[in-house]
Order: structure tokens, then sequence, then C-alpha cells
């Protein structure tokens, strides 16, 4: 059965998953064809033109697994929706919550999804017993609207020079999260597999900006059950790092 909860304009999918939260069904996506407010990672605004791209966010009641591999479940549907859709480009998880689109020459990256996962508790509890992941996905994005983007940007439009279609997209980002988080449940082992394995900054030399004032510099070795990234230093030291903004 579908479980899309169509908006056609909303300040945030995931402040509108996060009110409404006791009254939407589990596993059911909720996509708005545009947003005013936008949000990513650290408070950072998404750019969301109307009609264009995937804006949505999938609704976890009560998982069995732990609450960060919500996030892990969306990373994986987006990414294998994307490959569905555009089979020809190359894409990859990009730790900690983006898929990331590299260049021909494989020397750099440029963002095509990126993911925030915010948790639900009741009103009045500190008992959590939800997870909304929201989810923005360029489909559609002229090359002139991606360069007003801070970073470094692609679409499945700019890949591939073709459009794609909005609703059936999302239609198959809803079967495959809930794909995902089926083997989340029943299979964590493959599961953990699947994402490790998914991870394009392995092998690579990054830097990772921890905080404000604090960055480190090595090659990902790997990532770790709870979702920490495996760094060694120019000491051949291996650094557990749980959270930061990479940089090539």
């Amino acid at each position: 059965m579908e479980k899309i909860f169509r908006l056609k304009e909303v300040d945030s999918t995931n402040r509108y998953a996060i009110d409404n939260f006791a009254n939407l069904a589990d596993n059911t996506l909720v996509t708005a064809d545009s947003q005013s407010a936008g949000r990513g990672r650290r408070g950072k605004s998404w750019l969301s033109p109307p009609a264009m791209n995937i804006y949505a966010t999938y609704i976890v009641k009560k998982p069995s697994f732990p609450i960060g591999r919500a996030l892990w479940c969306g990373g994986l549907a987006t990414l294998i929706t994307i490959a569905e859709s555009a089979p020809d480009i190359d894409i990859w998880l990009k730790w900690p919550n983006d898929i990331c689109c590299s260049s021909p020459d494989g020397d750099k990256f440029r963002k095509i999804a990126g993911l925030l996962a915010e948790t639900w508790a009741p009103p009045g509890s500190n008992n959590i017993e939800g997870v909304v992941v929201g989810i923005g996905i360029n489909l559609n994005m002229s090359l002139e609207l991606l360069n007003e983007i801070d970073q470094p940007a692609t679409s499945i439009l700019a890949e591939t020079s073709k459009c794609t279609d909005c609703a059936t997209f999302a239609e198959k980002l809803q079967s495959n999260f809930a794909l995902m988080r089926k083997i989340a449940e029943n299979d964590p082992d493959k599961f953990f597999e699947i994402y490790s394995q998914s991870n394009g900054l392995i092998g690579r030399k990054i830097t990772i900006k921890t905080d404000k004032n604090s960055e480190c510099t090595g090659i990902v070795k790997g990532v770790t059950e709870d979702g920490a990234i495996l760094l060694e230093d120019e000491n051949c030291e291996i650094r557990t790092i749980m959270t930061g903004d990479v940089n090539y």
C-alpha cells in the first residue's frame, strides 16, 4: 500500500512531520512540492525551488534498531533510488549524511542529496519513540540554480540531461526506505555491511572539522557500528570521530 502524504507547500517537511508525528502512519513519506524554510545539517538552509526536486521526510516509529540507523536507512534508500533513476552516474554515501557524485577525474565531489534526522518524543516526555528522516534530493535543478548553492552541487538533470518525474521517484524512495528498514530490523549484520560498502570516503584522504577550532586530517579506514568514522592520522594512529564536517 502506498504511504505517501503529499503537500503543496510547507515550511519544512521535517517540521511538519514532527508537529504531526502522532497522526501520521509509520513508514509514511511526507513530500512537498516546495519548502519555504528547508533545513540542512547544523541549521543550514536547503534551497527548495518548487516542483523540481524531492523534499521529503520519512516517519519511523519505535524502531527496533539503534535510532541513529534510521539515518542510514534514509541514506541507502536515497542512494538506491538515484541509482535506479540514473544508473550511469557515480554516487556514494558521504559520511555523515550526504549523497555525492564524483567528478569525471574522481578527485572532487558534488552533493546531490542531503539528509537530516530528528528524534520525536511525546509532549511532556523525554522518552524518544521515533525519528523523522528528512531527505532533499536534487532531481531537475538547472546549472544556474545549482550555482547559487554555497558548495559544489549537482542534480540528476545536470548529470544526465534528463528530467525525472518527482512523483514516481518519491514512490520508489518510500519503497526503498521500507526495504532498508526491514533489513536493518531483521539482519543487522547485513545492513551494516551494505552501509559500510556504500561509504565512498573509505580509502580517501580527508580533513574533518570537528568544531570551530579543531580539525584532523587522515585516511578513512572505515566506519563503526555506532556511526563513527575511523581516521588514520599522519602518525598512523586510528582516531574515532563521531561527528564533523568533511573536506578533501
